[in-house]
């Protein structure tokens, strides 16, 4: 039926083309990248805290060390890191280049008595560990008012 009209299979399509291209940017593959062994350019954080460091966990798959770059401004820690990848294939008579940049930036407030300057960052296969110290709370002292 829908032949007999000649705009309708053309605005059907249309129509669904721009349905996949808006729910594609509102749900990408979850975790598909990282179930292959990808990065897709997401990265989740686990922050923990205690009464003597904050601590926070991301997993970065595949990427280098060199390519992150860690930073503290304004009692902000931020981390940033980006991943190249270059896929080259060929035949006799053609070559395909491919290149990736897929980078991320997170940024987490600090708490108030951190110790910017002890802060200690590790990669462990895939995890990167981030230990912020405290500052250990002094001790209370009281001061006797005296009267004249």
């Amino acid at each position: 039926m829908t032949e007999l009209i000649p705009w309708i299979n053309d605005e059907i399509n249309r129509m669904r083309r721009e349905m996949d291209h808006l729910l594609k940017g509102c749900w990408p593959d979850i975790g598909a990248d990282l179930l292959m062994g990808g990065f897709s350019g997401r990265v989740f954080l686990e922050i923990s805290q205690t009464e003597d460091a904050l601590t926070v966990k991301a997993v970065v798959p595949g990427i280098d060390p060199e390519d992150l770059e860690i930073s503290v401004c304004d009692d902000k820690l931020t981390i940033k890191g980006c991943k190249k990848e270059r896929s080259v294939e060929g035949g006799n008579y053609y070559q395909r280049v491919e290149k990736k940049l897929r980078s991320f930036c997170r940024t987490v407030p600090l708490p108030s008595r951190a110790r910017i300057h002890d802060i200690k960052a590790t990669l462990h296969g895939d995890i990167l560990k981030i230990v912020v110290p405290r500052w250990k709370p002094r001790e209370t002292r009281f001061i006797r008012v005296e009267i004249d």
